[in-house]
């Protein structure tokens, strides 16, 4: 599907550990949301890694891949967007950002 729709980059959440152990992907510190260029006609730059957080930079727009665990506790959830923000905070690029927030979160009302 993916060479059907001709997609340059590819965003994957909780992918397969082998697959993204791969070369040519950018992934966070757990493995957990990973980022391909699968065409090669994006020129991008890792700009920020974290534990569910992978943010790649272009000319014009900073790109945010993130995953959190529906499991997580208020406290990690807080830290988790604080930490999201910080990322954002620091670009005058324009932002686009994919990936997963799990909303089971009991404290949270969820």
């Amino acid at each position: 599907m993916v060479a059907q729709k001709n997609v340059d980059l590819l965003v994957i959440t909780e992918p397969n550990i082998y697959e993204a152990a791969r070369t040519g992907w950018y992934a966070d510190t757990e493995g957990d949301v990973v980022f391909k260029d699968v065409s090669h006609r994006v020129a991008c730059r890792l700009n920020f890694r974290g534990k569910g957080i992978v943010a790649l930079e272009t000319s014009k727009t900073l790109i945010v891949g993130v995953y959190i665990s529906p499991n997580v506790a208020l406290s990690e959830l807080i830290s988790f967007l604080d930490m999201i923000q910080d990322v954002v905070s620091n670009t005058h690029k324009k932002i686009i950002m994919l990936g997963d927030f799990n909303s089971r979160l009991v404290a949270a009302g969820g």
